[in-house]
């Protein structure tokens, strides 16, 4: 799964920088950064935070990856 590239996608959709989306979901810009680099796979819990910041459901991350 990429959740690099469906970050990417969501994070794009929404008008999000990463800045803006680890503030929103309460997570360091650099985890953003991480994720969206393929370096890190984001925790279940990482994911749900993210989904809520942008207003799409946890599984659509998940789909999309």
């Amino acid at each position: 799964m990429d959740y690099g590239k469906a970050l990417k996608v969501a994070r794009a959709i929404a008008g999000f920088q990463q800045k803006d989306l680890a503030r929103q979901a309460g997570l360091d810009p650099s985890h953003i950064s991480l994720i969206e680099s393929g370096r890190r796979k984001p925790s279940a819990d990482a994911i749900e935070k993210i989904a809520l910041a942008l207003g799409i459901p946890p599984h659509l991350i998940t789909l999309l990856a």
